[in-house]
């Protein structure tokens, strides 16, 4: 099969995730319909709150779950776009869509993580924490310049007139791909080492381990291992040079892994849910447990390839 008879199945693909993210998007509202209903709330001897319905953590879920629908609905239309007659504006505008629907996801597990392992964290690190503060809010700046600089690199591409890897925007384009990646790394690292302290400090002082962050932390551990392979996929995409077919392959991997990140972050909610359901409220040995937040970290960054390529694979490259 050669290269033009294959992009267009990577189009099918696409199409098939944004229905599953659809799915998925159902399943959440419908989820935190249902930890919220009346009935249940009563069971367990809470009020109802909407404070809880859009709850920091269910925003962001929602947020992530809307973001993956966009990114496989622009995603298969540029691919389904290759062999068309197509506008620059159009393709611009997709690539436009996919480049901030992924940089939202990974800003919002960012921030996420943040907003919930924060006490913790100040807890291990006290003296860290109001610098750590300010790295995770100065964060979307490093995301939104890529997203300008990603843009203009695809325009000048579409035109047919691509940056040499010489030109100055073109490597700043590489500092800023690098810079997102470390930053989310630096995270990643940071809150798991964080986690895994705490609970080892924890033994250590023969301390109650709180079954939540237990689930939170093991959860966090796979979600990490997943993120630092989708960021090691992204930097191979960026720096070494491969066929069309292979490239996108890798691409469409690294997507699957950004999705794979967002369904822990669910998974993580309904076993939450489930504890407490099952027993009393705890606390993490003297720091509070926030019983709608879960946490989850990723790194993963995938990245529109098609502006890194040579003159005869952009033809088909998406």
């Amino acid at each position: 099969m050669n290269t033009p008879d294959i992009i267009p199945r990577f189009a099918t693909i696409q199409f098939c995730f944004a229905a599953l993210s659809l799915i998925n998007l159902i399943s959440v509202i419908t989820f935190i319909a249902y930890e919220n209903r009346t009935k249940e709330l009563l069971r367990l001897n809470e009020p109802f709150s909407w404070s809880r319905v859009f709850s920091t953590v269910n925003l962001l879920l929602l947020i992530m779950t809307i973001s993956q629908i966009i990114l496989h609905t622009t995603l298969g239309c540029r691919y389904h776009l290759t062999f068309e007659s197509k506008p620059i504006s159009a393709s611009l505008t997709f690539t436009f869509f996919e480049e901030a629907s992924v940089y939202s996801i990974v800003l919002c597990c960012i921030h996420y993580s943040w907003a919930r392992g924060s006490a913790v964290f100040r807890k291990v690190f006290p003296k860290s924490a109001k610098g750590f503060k300010w790295f995770v809010l100065t964060s979307p700046m490093i995301y939104v310049i890529t997203v300008v600089t990603d843009t203009v690199l695809s325009w000048y591409a579409l035109q047919g007139r691509p940056f040499k890897p010489s030109d100055f925007v073109y490597q700043f384009d590489s500092v800023m791909t690098v810079m997102v990646g470390a930053v989310a790394v630096i995270f990643d690292v940071t809150i798991l080492v964080t986690y895994i302290r705490y609970l080892n400090n924890t033994k250590a002082e023969g301390e109650e381990v709180d079954i939540k962050f237990q689930i939170i932390s093991w959860y966090g551990v796979v979600s990490s291992v997943v993120a630092m392979v989708a960021f090691t996929l992204d930097m191979v995409m960026v720096m070494l040079s491969f066929d069309t077919v292979f490239l996108n392959v890798i691409y469409q991997l690294t997507i699957l892994l950004l999705d794979v990140l967002v369904m822990i972050l669910f998974a993580i909610k309904v076993r939450l849910y489930q504890v407490r359901v099952k027993g009393p409220r705890s606390r993490i040995s003297g720091v509070k447990s926030m019983e709608t937040r879960d946490t989850f970290v990723t790194s993963a960054k995938p990245r529109y390839s098609e502006t890194r390529q040579s003159a005869t694979s952009r033809k088909y490259t998406i």
